[in-house]
């Protein structure tokens, strides 16, 4: 009646120890530990749940002391294992309560820097990088390359406004490692995740806007010459008509404005390879 209980309770104290002693790493993941939670709360369970038999085992024990012939050392060590075992179960119940405590606390800290830091860092970043992304074709004429510029200057505000944001995720995740979680490798990942975007954000950034710089300049300079082809051909169209027919047909008279048209020709064939140079670009 003693033995096979308190054999039965020393079997399921060992299986018990090795979940408490030996508990489950807190990593950074919410997931994982919503579930080493949810597993800890059941050992805390049992541990409660075996508590009535193992006073009950007590009992016996005493009972079987009070019956026995052995010498008073003898059943001074077996009252000693008797209590021993009581107070092994006390203290495991208190350790797997401790370790739900931890856990819950961990969540929370977890939640925190997930919710409040983590997520809303990611999608910020999710944003930015679909506006300096490399494969973002760079065309348009000067004043659509223009709003382009001031574009990306305004996401170059952006991400300076977000450097505290930054911070504060990096020393929010440094914390939580510091000061929870057993084996942080997820929440390491994600703050390495987070700072290698950081960098290829603004890395991208810089060659988008030098990308943008250089066909400016080009783009400027185009428009420059477009200007001073629309300017020749304004000037010429006014040569071309103040080219009136002559009001008399004297021979001087028309040598003359066969003289001018000739010119105005080969003004207009030394112009033809730069206006062709010009549209090709």
């Amino acid at each position: 009646e003693f033995e096979h209980p308190f054999s039965d309770l020393t079997n399921e104290k060992s299986g018990l120890e090795v979940s408490v002693l030996h508990p489950e790493p807190l990593t950074g993941s919410l997931e994982d530990s919503q579930l080493i939670l949810q597993n800890m709360q059941e050992v805390h369970e049992k541990t409660a749940l075996f508590t009535s038999q193992v006073e009950a085992i007590h009992r016996a024990g005493e009972v079987l002391l009070e019956h026995t012939e052995a010498d008073q050392a003898r059943q001074g060590e077996f009252r000693d294992a008797l209590d021993d075992f009581q107070a092994a179960w006390g203290v495991l119940q208190l350790r797997a309560g401790l370790r739900v405590e931890k856990i819950h606390s961990a969540i929370a800290k977890i939640e925190t820097f997930i919710f409040s830091h983590l997520s809303p860092m990611l999608e910020w970043m999710a944003e930015v990088e679909s506006t300096v992304s490399p494969d973002m074709p760079v065309v348009g004429d000067l004043s659509g390359l223009q709003a382009i510029a001031a574009d990306l200057e305004s996401v170059e505000r952006d991400i300076a406004q977000h450097e505290s944001s930054y911070a504060a995720t990096e020393n929010a995740g440094r914390k939580l490692i510091k000061d929870v979680l057993d084996d942080p490798f997820v929440t390491e990942e994600q703050l390495i995740e987070v700072s290698l975007r950081w960098e290829k954000i603004k890395s991208q950034l810089s060659r988008q806007q030098q990308r943008v710089s250089e066909a400016l300049s080009t783009a400027s300079e185009l428009d420059g010459q477009l200007q001073d082809a629309l300017r020749w051909l304004n000037d010429s169209q006014s040569t071309l008509s103040s080219m009136a027919p002559a009001s008399s047909v004297d021979l001087a008279t028309v040598e003359g404005q066969l003289l001018e048209v000739q010119e105005f020709t080969s003004a207009l064939d030394a112009k033809l390879p730069e206006v062709r140079a010009l549209l090709e670009r």
